[in-house]
């Protein structure tokens, strides 16, 4: 444990009698090669973030799913064990920079340190897609109800083109229900170039035609 933290826990120890660990209700994962190609910029130091919790710091700062944190306070995050040691040093109720890519752009944020418990989820088996229409996106079980969302669509992609986007949760294949990931594969087996997607994007249904003969 780095010196610096076990100063800070030493002094939480002596002011209020026990330890607590800095929370702004935000998950973060490490980049693989697969997830490289749906973020701009270098892949080599950061962390990505996976979820915000509702109504929690983060979320109040304006931190996003899809963003890439850079740097926490001054210091470079290289995975998201950085996250999680450097967030859990903070001290309570502080207003820490966080300096992160978002597409194209570079943005600060500012979350309140809080020392309230955040339930951090268990990690989503993510599935890469290979080829067809929906080739180079990322997918993983939808957290709510059917489907199968959508966690990275690869810039320069058919589905990019096509319009998808993260966080979109797929519900229909050519007007076939999707109830989950491996029934979305189970259709994507079938040899085709085209498919009529409809998603659910922010509480609303859409459809999306991808096309991969297009390209």
């Amino acid at each position: 444990m780095p010196a610096e933290t076990v100063g800070v826990e030493i002094r939480q120890l002596m002011l209020t009698g026990k330890l607590v660990r800095g929370e702004i209700g935000l998950v973060t994962q490490d980049f693989t090669p697969a997830l490289c190609m749906g973020v701009r910029g270098r892949c080599q130091a950061g962390a990505l973030v996976r979820e915000v919790r509702p109504g929690s710091p983060a979320a109040n700062a304006g931190i996003q799913p899809g963003d890439v944190l850079r740097m926490v306070e001054g210091r470079t995050v290289r995975g998201a064990s950085d996250v999680r040691r450097l967030v859990g040093s903070l001290p309570l109720q502080s207003k820490p920079s966080f300096q992160i890519d978002r597409a194209s752009r570079r943005i600060e944020a500012f979350p309140v340190v809080s020392d309230a418990p955040v339930a951090e989820p268990a990690a989503p088996r993510t599935v890469h897609i290979a080829r067809g229409p929906l080739a180079d996106v990322e997918m993983a079980k939808s957290p709510n109800g059917p489907g199968a969302r959508v966690v990275v669509v690869a810039e320069g992609s058919v589905a990019a083109h096509a319009g998808l986007q993260p966080d979109d949760v797929i519900v229909a294949l050519d007007q076939q229900p999707v109830t989950d990931v491996g029934q979305l594969l189970a259709f994507l087996v079938k040899e085709h170039a085209r498919a009529l997607v409809t998603v659910v994007r922010n509480g609303h249904r859409l459809f999306v035609a991808a096309d991969a003969q297009t390209q």
